[in-house]
């Protein structure tokens, strides 16, 4: 089976997560390099299975254990820009939350974080037949546990191929906050590269535990020299 949008061609670390909102079921992404428009990535809060290499419960359920969305890009979009599941309005891209996969009638559905924390989102790209069961590259993961481990129930999960916690593209806290989480926006200054930022970001002094609210719209500089 083939994805009839995209081929996966992201590198893991070229998106991270930025902020959650559990009382809204939001999240924000922000692009750490130029995406090209036809890109595809989707979001899951099901925790890696590294048992059995795929999320958990993705063989029994349409969404897996939990839920599954898509973001689609329709032009290109530049690194730097933050990008929010709820900014459902620009051109620029598509969220996918409900209707059928095709081939395998499973579901999208919004994404339910729960408001005590213990929760995770993975990004990542996949079979557009069934991305769950077959995805093709691991992006990111925000962790909210304090910890990675296999997945065994809705509050864990593992780090899953290609990205880790050493690479900082898995990236994991005891958040205190029941609402809203994010990095630091005023500590986001100046030009960094991809690698920089995907430091800054797993650093925990440059989050706001609690935020006010989610980065969404505003964009940092990302220095892409090689």
């Amino acid at each position: 089976v083939s994805d009839d949008d995209t081929p996966a061609n992201l590198t893991p670390g070229d998106i991270a997560i930025v902020g959650r909102n559990l009382g809204s079921d939001a999240f924000s992404v922000m692009a750490l390099t130029n995406i090209a428009a036809g890109q595809v990535i989707y979001f899951t809060d099901n925790g890696w299975d590294g048992a059995n290499g795929r999320f958990r419960g993705a063989n029994t359920a349409g969404a897996g254990s939990e839920d599954l969305i898509k973001l689609r890009f329709n032009s290109d979009v530049a690194a730097g820009v933050i990008i929010c599941s709820s900014d459902t309005g620009d051109a620029r891209w598509t969220w996918t939350t409900s209707g059928t996969i095709p081939l395998t009638n499973d579901a999208f559905s919004a994404l339910s974080l729960v408001n005590s924390g213990n929760e995770q989102i993975y990004a990542f790209q996949a079979d557009n037949g069934a991305p769950l069961q077959n995805p093709t590259a691991h992006l990111f993961v925000l962790d909210d546990t304090a910890g990675f481990e296999n997945a065994t129930s809705t509050s864990t999960g593992a780090e899953p191929p290609g990205v880790s916690s050493n690479s900082n593209t898995a990236v994991s806290y005891a958040f205190t906050s029941t609402d809203i989480v994010s990095i630091n926006m005023a500590l986001a200054t100046g030009s960094k590269s991809k690698a920089q930022w995907l430091a800054f970001i797993n650093t925990g002094a440059n989050w706001l535990d609690p935020a006010t609210a989610l980065p969404c719209g505003s964009g940092v500089a990302v220095d892409q020299t090689c």
